[in-house]
């Protein structure tokens, strides 16, 4: 792709902005290296990326590469994503909020990029509500597969949210996201969840909030 991004949704790339300033630089997430206002839409020029659908489909195609190669570029771009996890939540102090394949770019290099910011939001937040910002509230049905959002987030419980550490949303996603990545073909593990990473996906795509570990290196 050529790196050009068009989104009409203004006010999530303005909030994504209000959160992570220049100081605070995630190296795995997508770089927008120009931003040009234009009527009704935000142009964002970003770094050389593909989707990560398309990475993968990428891998299957291509018969220079073993399955064991394969498994090894997967396994390094999730490294890239809990990386990004870590930082947006140790360092930011927010929620990235859209964890799903979509939201995920893949560099020449093989490195995965978090991107699809729209729905950054600290948690419990003094908005005069309960819960994550009324941005976060009013748009995320509708940005984020109904698969990869929360019980509690499906269920609008914000109260429950606004008192639970900040990764519990988006380890949720990372346990649904991870079964899903393996299921591709692409992804060098015959369309299975390597053994080692199952009881950590039971636990992280936990019911219960409680259950959900933070999603760190």
């Amino acid at each position: 792709k050529d790196g050009t991004n068009s989104s009409s949704s203004t006010a999530g790339a303005a909030g994504a902005a209000a959160y992570i300033s220049n100081d605070s630089f995630n190296p795995a997430s997508l770089s927008a290296l120009q931003q040009t206002p234009t009527t009704g839409d935000l142009i964002i020029v970003t770094e050389p990326v593909i989707p990560l659908p398309e990475y993968l489909d990428a891998l299957q195609a291509d018969t220079t590469v073993s399955n064991t190669q394969r498994a090894d570029a997967v396994a390094w771009g999730i490294c890239n994503l809990i990386q990004g996890l870590t930082f947006l939540h140790n360092h930011a102090k927010v929620a990235h909020g859209n964890l799903c394949p979509h939201a995920i770019f893949v560099t020449p290099s093989g490195d995965f990029k978090l991107s699809g910011l729209h729905l950054l939001t600290p948690i419990g937040i003094a908005d005069g509500a309960t819960g994550p910002t009324p941005h976060f509230r009013h748009f995320e049905r509708d940005i984020t597969p109904n698969m990869y959002r929360s019980p509690e987030r499906i269920e609008c419980r914000w109260d429950a949210i606004s008192t639970s550490p900040i990764h519990i949303m988006d380890a949720y996603s990372m346990g649904i996201l991870l079964p899903e990545i393996y299921s591709h073909i692409g992804a060098g593990t015959n369309g299975k969840l390597p053994t080692k990473l199952e009881k950590a996906c039971r636990r992280l795509a936990s019911q219960a909030i409680s259950g959900r570990p933070r999603v760190a290196p």
